[in-house]
């Protein structure tokens, strides 16, 4: 095989390359050829695959943020952001039928209305009347003991110090 032979060849199967110019294998990260000959079972093990990349994506961008340098950085980024990219394209480009089934298997829980029913909230009004009035208001604190409500701190000026001891005693403990 010649040189002139070489080149031949090399013209008529061009390789694939990335941004960087170098070659890379032909992999298909997106949604599948056959997206719409998928059983359900196929298109649930799928989604579940692609959910998973994502979030395994999402968890190596944030732990190694502040401990990479910049092009650590944004190929972590970019490996993020491609992971939802294509989380995303298989979900749009699934059948009507298939959809609508992931979205019950997913969106199944009810809402968590906690604090609304706690404020007297409407939210199926909001919902379906956009122009709505917003709510404000002074809401009571969520999280705080009778105890602390009922206490005014105010005129504490005094700084916090001393030891686990100090505060055993104080509370005689």
């Amino acid at each position: 095989m010649g040189r002139d032979d070489f080149h031949q060849r090399a013209r008529r199967h061009p390789r694939r390359r990335n941004k960087q110019g170098r070659h890379h294998p032909n992999r298909n990260t997106q949604a599948m050829p056959n997206q719409g000959k998928m059983n359900f079972d196929e298109v649930v093990h799928r989604y579940e695959k692609l959910m998973e990349a994502h979030m395994d994506a999402r968890r190596k961008y944030f732990e190694f943020y502040y401990r990479s340098d910049d092009r650590e950085r944004n190929r972590l980024e970019d490996n993020f952001n491609r992971t939802l990219r294509d989380w995303r394209y298989f979900e749009e480009n699934l059948p009507e039928q298939q959809r609508v089934l992931l979205d019950k298997k997913y969106d199944a829980l009810d809402l968590d209305m906690e604090y609304s029913e706690i404020n007297q909230l409407d939210s199926d009004e909001a919902e379906a009347n956009e122009d709505a009035p917003i709510v404000e208001g002074p809401f009571p604190h969520p999280h705080l003991t009778e105890a602390q409500k009922q206490t005014s701190y105010k005129n504490d000026m005094e700084e916090s110090k001393g030891t686990i001891e100090d505060y055993k005693k104080y509370k005689g403990l």
